[in-house]
């Protein structure tokens, strides 16, 4: 699979000048240049095993901007095989599946830290993504996520911990 993804990013990668050159020319020609750069980064982080992103799910997002990108496309503009590399690179990237530890297991941190608060409060988890997850009751929202000036997510827990004990809203992203 790093073949074809290295592969789709290296011809994406060959369009960029060109296209940079051109997306002064029309809102359509800025936006395909926008597009393949994200893209082009995307499978970059990709390739080095980025464990910050959930790249299915980034890919869904994605794939509509890609579907609306060829519903747009004038038929004099070039970017026919541009959207076809673009969509290889995202089914790519798209089968790439975020580690169930979290980056750095601060999922597994946060779940062992804080079962308590569903268990003795009531709160149900929502939104579980690579960096953290919600944690929410009826009337409050915890969000718990990695904090990036921690050295482990150990420690990011540990800090969530004690603001959550002293009342503190808590949101890091």
């Amino acid at each position: 699979m790093t073949t074809g993804l290295r592969h789709s990013i290296t011809l994406l990668e060959a369009q960029l000048p060109e296209l940079e050159k051109r997306r002064g020319t029309s809102a359509y020609a800025n936006d395909l240049y926008e597009a393949v750069d994200d893209w082009v980064r995307l499978g970059q982080r990709a390739l080095a095993n980025d464990t910050r992103v959930d790249f299915p799910e980034r890919v869904r997002g994605e794939k509509e901007l890609l579907q609306r990108l060829e519903m747009l496309k004038p038929t004099n503009a070039r970017g026919s095989s541009i959207l076809q590399d673009a969509k290889r690179l995202l089914e790519a990237v798209g089968k790439i599946k975020p580690p169930i530890g979290g980056h750095l297991g601060i999922l597994t941190a946060i779940k062992t830290h804080f079962t308590f608060v569903q268990k003795d409060f009531d709160f149900s988890t929502k939104n579980v993504h690579p960096l953290g997850l919600t944690l929410i009751s009826s009337k409050v929202h915890l969000n718990l996520a990695y904090a990036a000036n921690h050295t482990s997510p150990a420690a990011s827990a540990l800090k969530l911990s004690l603001l959550a004990t002293f009342g503190s809203t808590i949101c890091f992203l």
